[in-house]
């Protein structure tokens, strides 16, 4: 699959990635934007044609990648109608993993990240430097929980930018 998400990459085109941990008819539509052997980045379109964030997940969940399908078509000409754009990620890390955690660190930006052991947390990363992340957790209303630890190893999936967390930033600078 890694060659398939370099072709994909380089020529910048829409795709449809699904995951051993969705169903299989549950997949997301977007644009890689990075990867390496254990995770990679894609940049999100929501069902209705708008810029929907970004999603790390492992690699190697990936159970099928398709192209040129109606659903993407139909996306094709309902994006320009909501001026979709690409966005970067203002952050580097030695890897695809810690990319995405020095983007959400450094941006103060809420997440969701989820793990094989559990169904996951929400907040602000406040540290990663070490072999586990510190999360200030928000719950469905934004309000503060406290502090969550997750162990990197562990971690399977993150988002980021999309309606669920910028509707949590929202709330959260309500309190």
């Amino acid at each position: 699959m890694i060659n398939l998400l370099k072709k994909i990459k380089s020529e910048q085109t829409l795709c449809e990635i699904y995951s051993s941990n969705g169903g299989s008819d549950t997949f997301t539509v977007g644009f890689v934007y990075d990867y390496d052997d254990d995770f990679y980045i894609l940049e999100c379109v929501s069902p209705d044609g708008r810029w929907d964030g970004f999603q790390c997940r492992e690699t190697e969940d990936i159970t099928m990648i398709r192209q040129d399908t109606p659903c993407i078509n139909a996306l094709k000409k309902l994006m320009p109608f909501y001026n979709f754009y690409h966005k970067e990620i203002d952050a580097e890390g030695k890897n695809v993993l810690e990319t995405m955690l020095r983007y959400i660190q450094k941006n103060k930006k809420i997440c969701r990240i989820e793990t094989y052991r559990d169904s996951g947390v929400s907040g602000m990363v406040i540290d990663a430097s070490q072999n586990a992340v510190a999360v200030s957790l928000v719950n469905g209303g934004g309000q503060s929980v406290g502090t969550g630890y997750l162990l990197k190893e562990d971690i399977d999936f993150i988002s980021v930018d999309s309606e669920d967390e910028v509707r949590l930033e929202i709330l959260s600078k309500q309190q």
